[in-house]
């Protein structure tokens, strides 16, 4: 009896089975490109996620302060009044404007970390002594002009980070009018 009976399998049925070393590297790498693709999409998605996050925090944060009312009935100046008050106006639309475009895109409740990376403390003990000093106009100014700074620079990096065009376009938005109350706030030379 031949040791190779039943064992043996013709000719062509074993090479159409048959992979060379060549195509079995290049339908690796083709996987594992495919692999490194998704993962750096899903990287840069949660990337945006965790910038917008910020970006809605320090929003929110921006919003308080122009809305503090202890804070702005003290204000002397008629022209930074109204700034302020327009300024509020348009930062509550533009919160409602930025979670619009955002919808899908973040978790509904903040992360914890982040929340507390934004949370600032320091702003109503230096508003206070201002007031106590009688220099509220100017340190509020001041306050405002850096707040509105740090946000611009945030508002960048969210939408070089974006690949949503109505992200981008809400972004760019948020950006103008922070931009001309700036300028507005920079013009009282207080």
């Amino acid at each position: 009896m031949d040791p190779n009976y039943g064992y043996v399998q013709s000719e062509t049925q074993n090479s159409s089975f048959r992979f060379s070393k060549k195509t079995l590297l290049i339908a690796g790498g083709l996987i594992l490109a495919i692999i490194v693709g998704i993962v750096l999409l899903s990287g840069s998605q949660k990337g945006t996620s965790v910038q917008a996050q910020h970006l809605v925090a320090r929003y929110s944060g921006l919003q308080a302060l122009l809305s503090d009312k202890k804070t702005t009935r003290n204000l002397k100046n008629q022209d930074l009044n109204n700034i302020v008050t327009s300024l509020n106006l348009s930062v509550t639309t533009d919160i409602q404007d930025l979670n619009a475009a955002l919808a899908g895109q973040i978790p509904a409740k903040t992360d914890n970390s982040i929340a507390a990376a934004e949370l600032d403390t320091s702003t109503a003990k230096t508003i206070e002594e201002a007031y106590l000093e009688n220099k509220l106009d100017a340190v509020y100014t001041d306050v405002l002009i850096k707040k509105i700074k740090s946000i611009r620079a945030l508002i960048a990096e969210t939408y070089g980070l974006s690949k949503d065009q109505k992200l981008k376009s809400t972004l760019q938005e948020l950006d103008d009018h922070l931009r001309k109350a700036k300028q507005q706030l920079e013009e009282l030379k207080l």
